[in-house]
């Protein structure tokens, strides 16, 4: 092979590397949306966190997420007044998704995964705040680059 051949070939494959790798775009980390909310929600840090109020009242909060790659985003951690709770924490048996019980309960509420209209749905049950102070659930939806974390704040009672 001649040093012109040799030089055309070597040009060839660099062109095609620069090329292939201008099409790659790593898309980062991306907030998870959510398509419906049955409270109203401030946006905050570029919408990777949603934070609402409710009142000490029983409260039922319906949630629709939206994700970008198609996924139906699950809760992957909770948190409530600060003590991190797990499924372990309150069930046991079977997968509750599968039998319609709640995916995590307690003193607290409860949250259900359920499928609405054809749409996945979170709903999440506090039970009545009677304490002096506010409860504060906190959970995340999704993982890894795709994820919102949501505070939701219920009011003490009167």
């Amino acid at each position: 092979m001649r040093l012109s051949e040799l030089t055309r070939n070597l040009i060839i494959i660099l062109a095609l590397t620069l090329i292939s790798c201008e099409k790659y775009e790593d898309p980062g980390y991306l907030p998870i949306s959510l398509e419906e909310c049955s409270i109203p929600y401030d946006i905050k840090d570029n919408g990777f966190l949603l934070t609402a109020k409710v009142p000490s009242s029983d409260s039922t909060i319906i949630l629709v997420p939206h994700s970008k790659n198609g996924i139906s985003p699950l809760i992957t951690s909770l948190s409530v007044n600060g003590s991190e709770m797990s499924e372990s924490d309150s069930l046991d048996g079977d997968d509750p998704y599968l039998e319609g019980r709640p995916i995590l309960m307690g003193e607290w509420g409860e949250i259900n995964y359920e499928n609405i209209h054809g749409k996945f749905t979170i709903v999440i049950h506090l039970n009545r705040d009677c304490s002096t102070c506010d409860k504060c659930v906190k959970f995340r939806l999704g993982y890894g680059y795709e994820y919102v974390d949501m505070e939701i704040i219920q009011m003490k009672s009167d």
